[in-house]
């Protein structure tokens, strides 16, 4: 009986004990995994990362426990591709944008799985943690490459207000009221990042237009 196979799974326990022995970290929900900057979706053993996420929510308590997972790992793909778009790596970006949308996703079904009084802090939670996404990005937004922030993260944005509307819209009347100061803040982070995005194009288009001339 060939020994490859046993082989394969004893490096791929190894490599999956190497990447929970760094990054699991005790919380109030028990152990949670909690990014680094040495996990990022350009580092080859990114996908044991996305293994160990995976199992966390796998053993997850439904209701409050999966909900604290998925927020923190949506934040956790929020901060991947930033800094994928930071060293200008849209593809690797692409991957994080994707995964943030997953959890975005996830946590949103983890909030009504137990209903009851709970639901609206849930939901709460939720919503109070995209509009503070947004306020990370619109302040870093105009400090990324022009090209690659508007493929990879205005996607991001998108998914992130058309989650806030889906939970605002299953607010009562006065739950979704306290968000309308909110929904208008989120319309006008938007509309620096667009404004960034034009300002950016515009001096591009003259660089261009005076090496022509040079």
């Amino acid at each position: 009986m060939s020994t490859r196979p046993v082989l394969v799974l004893v490096l791929l326990l190894a490599i999956v004990a190497l990447v929970s022995g760094q990054r699991m970290l005790s919380s109030d929900f028990g152990h949670v995994w909690l990014p680094t900057r040495d996990y990022y979706p350009n580092n080859p053993i990114y996908v044991f990362d996305r293994f160990g996420e995976r199992l966390d929510l796998l053993f997850s308590a439904a209701g409050d426990e999966r909900l604290e997972l998925c927020m923190q790992f949506a934040h956790e793909k929020f901060l991947e591709a930033i800094r994928m778009v930071h060293i200008n790596e849209p593809g690797h970006a692409w991957i994080a944008v994707g995964l943030h949308e997953d959890y975005l996703i996830r946590a949103a079904r983890a909030i009504g799985v137990s209903p009851g009084s709970d639901v609206g802090v849930r939901r709460a939670r939720y919503v109070s943690s995209l509009i503070e996404r947004m306020k990370i990005l619109a302040g870093i937004y105009p400090e990324l490459p022009r090209k690659t922030r508007v493929f990879s993260l205005i996607p991001l944005v998108g998914t992130t207000l058309e989650h806030f509307d889906q939970q605002r819209s299953m607010m009562s009347d006065d739950e979704a009221a306290a968000y309308t100061e909110s929904r208008e803040t989120l319309r006008g982070l938007v509309k620096l990042m667009r404004d960034a995005d034009r300002r950016a194009l515009r001096l591009e288009t003259s660089a261009a237009v005076k090496t022509v001339h040079l």
